[in-house]
């Protein structure tokens, strides 16, 4: 998702079926289905509540193709926003490359 369809992205929680609606002029859109639920607050203390993991199963990834350069998805045309906790998003304002370790 990118900062410009923030509230379109966010009407599509509204639905309440298996089948979720996207929002196709997304750059980049993930298809999944759910793999498992995960509780967590019982595993650190009593004081979390509404902790949760959840894992899906990727299916299909669609990427717009002008993101593409030298045969990689270039981060800066995206815009990325991350889902935070609660209503809480973050918006991504610049965008950090930093290389590997190199490992022996």
């Amino acid at each position: 998702m990118n900062a410009a369809l923030l509230e379109r992205m966010n009407q599509t929680s509204a639905s309440h079926s298996v089948s979720a609606k996207s929002v196709k002029e997304l750059p980049v859109r993930y298809e999944c289905t759910l793999r498992q639920v995960i509780p967590i607050c019982s595993l650190i203390s009593d004081a979390a509540q509404g902790v949760t993991v959840i894992l899906l199963d990727v299916k299909s990834v669609y990427v717009r193709d002008d993101l593409y350069q030298n045969g990689k998805i270039n981060q800066q045309l995206i815009d990325s926003v991350g889902k935070m906790g609660g209503d809480q998003f973050s918006l991504t304002s610049e965008c950090v490359e930093m290389g590997r370790p190199i490992t022996l």
